[in-house]
């Protein structure tokens, strides 16, 4: 009996570990996204509507480096590399919209990423599952 008794721990946490790893694949695979090297950007999915998700640059209120203008905006280097970044993927990308969250840093980011208009969405702001539906929106609109 000791030993059906034994097998079973051993089935039991081998079933446990199977479950971890499973739980542990499933939560990489949907928090993390697919990183596309610039240089790629062109041939990928070219019969789809594409979306860029861009993080604002550095923040005035976390940083001692000059800022642009308010404490909630971005400062002169999260600026300048906006607009570089931006050259660069204007590069490979020239016909694009520009969304952006209500708030001033990711405004600012995206007006001298791109250098075009910024339409600002506040629903973009909703960190939940919701936004998926937000961009499918917006992927629609295309």
């Amino acid at each position: 009996m000791a030993g059906y008794n034994m097998m079973y721990s051993y089935k039991r946490v081998i079933f446990f570990i199977f479950l971890l790893i499973l739980a542990l694949t499933v939560t990489h695979v949907v928090k993390t996204p697919d990183v596309v090297a610039l240089s790629s950007i062109s041939g990928k999915n070219d019969h789809k509507t594409r979306i860029f998700l861009f993080r604002h640059g550095e923040r005035c209120d976390r940083s001692d480096n000059l800022c642009l203008s308010d404490a909630d905006g971005i400062t002169l280097l999260g600026a300048e590399q906006a607009v570089n970044n931006g050259e660069m993927f204007n590069a490979r990308v020239s016909d694009y919209e520009v969304y952006s969250t209500d708030t001033t840093r990711t405004v600012q980011t995206a007006k001298y990423f791109s250098g075009k208009a910024v339409t600002v969405l506040p629903e973009l702001s909703v960190c939940d599952v919701t936004i998926f539906d937000t961009l499918k929106k917006l992927a629609a609109k295309k």
